[in-house]
């Protein structure tokens, strides 16, 4: 069984980076058994982006077909995921405490 995956946003804590230890799309990879059905985030170009990356990467097969849109409902809606991610620091990353806003407060 393949289990249909979303990702609510297209950030560090999905997707990886500088900020934190997360990156809960690598240890989906390495597990296996997934497909990324769609990842939502209000920055299209952003999420367009790590999604080229994924494309280009080991796991490529996991996201083929995978749709990028601005809208979490919309995803859920027009994939119908089984499980869902949700990317959200619970407080400001160190240095960008000015400049921070919830993606879903």
């Amino acid at each position: 069984m393949t289990l249909r995956v979303l990702f609510v946003g297209a950030g560090a804590v999905n997707f990886g980076g500088t900020i934190g230890p997360w990156d809960h799309s690598r240890r989906l990879e390495e597990l296996g058994g997934v497909q990324v059905v769609a990842i939502a985030d209000p920055d299209l170009p952003k999420a367009r982006g790590v999604l080229q990356l994924k494309l280009t990467g080991g796991a490529a097969e996991m996201y083929k077909g995978c749709l990028v849109v601005a809208d979490y409902l919309e995803a859920i809606q027009t994939t119908k995921p089984q499980v869902a991610f949700i990317g959200k620091f619970s407080h400001p990353p160190i240095g960008q405490e000015g400049r921070w806003h919830g993606f879903l407060t």
